[in-house]
This record gives C-alpha cells, sequence and structure tokens, in this order.
C-alpha cells in the first residue's frame, strides 16, 4: 500500500485524501502547502502545488534524501518542475483515481545497488624536471 502526504489547501485536500483512501492510497497527513517537514516515515510520495513558493529547495532536497516522489497538482510552474526533474502538473481538479493512477505509473523501479569496490589511488612521482610524468599519468587514466 502506497503511502502519501497530501498538501493542498483545504476543502480540496480533505475530499482528495478520502478519494485516495478508497483507491487503496493510505494518507499520512493532511498539511498546508508549506507545512510539509519533516517527512512523516514511510512515506513514498507527497502531492502539493507545482509552485516556486511549495517546491523550496529545502523540501526538494529532503524528499531526495528520503526517496520520496513529488506530484505535482494545480497550476504550476513548468521552468519550476522542469528545474527539479518533475512531471507537468496533474489538473487542480484530478480525481483521487487519477493521482492514484500516476503514483502506480510513475512508480520508479527498485534496482540494487552493486557493492562498493574498493578504491585506489595510484601516484606517479619523480623528481622535479623528470620527464614523462604528466604523459604517464595521463595515459594511466586514460587505460583505467
Amino acid at each position: 500500500m502506497s503511502t502519501v502526504v497530501v498538501a493542498i489547501a483545504e476543502p480540496r485536500a480533505s475530499v482528495l485524501a478520502a478519494e485516495l483512501e478508497l483507491e487503496g492510497v493510505r494518507v499520512a497527513a493532511v498539511t498546508e502547502p508549506g507545512a510539509i517537514l519533516p517527512l512523516p516515515d514511510g512515506v513514498i510520495a507527497v502531492i502539493a502545488p507545482g509552485t516556486r513558493a511549495v517546491l523550496s529547495p529545502a523540501l526538494i532536497a529532503a524528499c531526495d534524501r528520503a526517496g520520496v516522489r513529488i506530484i505535482p497538482v494545480g497550476d504550476g510552474d513548468d521552468r519550476v518542475l522542469s528545474r527539479y526533474g518533475l512531471p507537468p502538473a496533474l489538473p487542480a481538479a484530478s480525481a483521487g483515481w487519477e493521482i492514484a493512477e500516476a503514483l502506480a505509473a510513475d512508480a520508479p523501479e527498485v534496482v540494487p545497488r552493486p557493492a562498493e569496490r574498493p578504491r585506489r589511488v595510484i601516484t606517479i612521482w619523480g623528481p622535479a624536471g623528470a620527464p614523462g610524468r604528466s604523459t604517464l599519468a595521463v595515459q594511466l587514466a586514460v587505460e583505467i
């Protein structure tokens, strides 16, 4: 079951939360657009207006760190949405099923991260004026 935060103005927020619950999407919180942070645990998406006032760098950074998607709704600023790599805003009057469908359609595929390899440092050294240090360093970098 998906868990979301609805951060749009009332009375639409409560109606949308009820519609999302009918679609099987759990609503963790209904807040004002400016009071989204801190994010509740277990949230996978925030439904918020796609405006410059709401999509602050702090919100984007918090969502990125927590792996939380942002679903913009209403009259969004396309430049702000594209700068943050967000999809175009859904219409303000979108029904709960439309938002639930957007959540399911855009669900990112979970790809396991490969184990990190140990890091190595290679140093090229020689006395001052020694020929070939830069050439050797460049050629090693090319081959690696």
